[in-house]
């Protein structure tokens, strides 16, 4: 059976050609476009849900300025960019991007609609070496070779935009219905790369996608090669043991957050 990657190839072959192939590897395709609008909410809905736990350890760290509060604070700026183009998506079909009632996240809580071999339970913790390795690794963990999309109860991430990228190819450009006019393009304030563009079609769609899964590629490579320059003795890593003194208590529950942000500007 004949497969193609989400990744930049997939976006060099002309919609028919990658329509064909992509639906072909499928198992358990996303039927229509009312399956289609429900997954796009749980995308929004998984990317909104990783943004608090990471943006609690960003205000954990001491030092705004450090390597490690930066390192975090751009990682909630590209889930903020991805929750907002998995919007898009959801708007260009003619859906409603839900961020209220059920589509609230309540920690701790398992990432949604995941169903990996050990539970990823996301919560709110201050930074150390053990939230990046046993929570914010596992959010990006890549995919297998050869692993195939997955719509729901997916593995990783790249599966189930997969499984995304497959119903839009299936259900082609008459799919995008939705006003033109609710795409939103600005206030994207990330210094890691991507951009928030209106999604207008099959391959602004294509696009959009390949933004957020390209994006947490990325950051396994950056990660991977600050673990190997580390292993090497040529530098130290940037997280910062949970009690160490770069670290400090985030605000407890019900605490102000303008009283907490006062003295930490950024």
């Amino acid at each position: 059976m004949e497969r193609v990657r989400l990744g930049k190839s997939a976006l060099q072959v002309s919609p028919v050609a990658f329509r064909d192939v992509v639906v072909r590897s499928m198992i358990d395709a996303i039927s229509d476009v009312a399956d289609l609008r429900r997954h796009l909410q749980w995308a929004i809905e998984v990317e909104h849900c990783t943004i608090p736990p990471y943006e609690y350890a960003m205000w954990s760290v001491v030092d705004p300025d450090s390597a490690a509060a930066t390192s975090i604070k751009y990682v909630v700026r590209e889930e903020m960019l991805h929750a907002a183009l998995a919007a898009n998506l959801l708007t260009a079909v003619g859906g409603r991007p839900r961020f209220t009632g059920d589509a609230v996240p309540r920690y701790p809580e398992a990432m949604r609609h995941h169903d990996p071999k050990v539970p990823l339970v996301l919560h709110l913790a201050p930074a150390s070496v053990e939230l990046v390795r046993d929570v914010f690794l596992r959010i990006e963990q890549p995919e297998e070779p050869g692993a195939r999309p997955e719509a729901d109860r997916y593995e990783t991430l790249a599966q189930f935009y997969e499984a995304i990228v497959a119903a839009i190819a299936r259900l082609g450009d008459e799919v995008f219905t939705g006003d033109p006019r609710k795409q939103v393009t600005k206030g994207y304030a990330g210094h890691g790369g991507g951009a928030l563009f209106a999604v207008t079609g099959l391959d602004t769609a294509l696009l959009a996608i390949e933004e957020i899964v390209e994006q947490e590629r990325e950051r396994i490579r950056r990660r991977s090669l600050r673990s190997d320059s580390t292993r090497a003795g040529s530098s130290t890593s940037s997280w910062s043991p949970s009690g160490s003194r770069v670290l400090r208590s985030p605000p407890t529950t019900g605490a102000s957050s303008t009283s907490w942000r006062a003295g930490h500007p950024r």
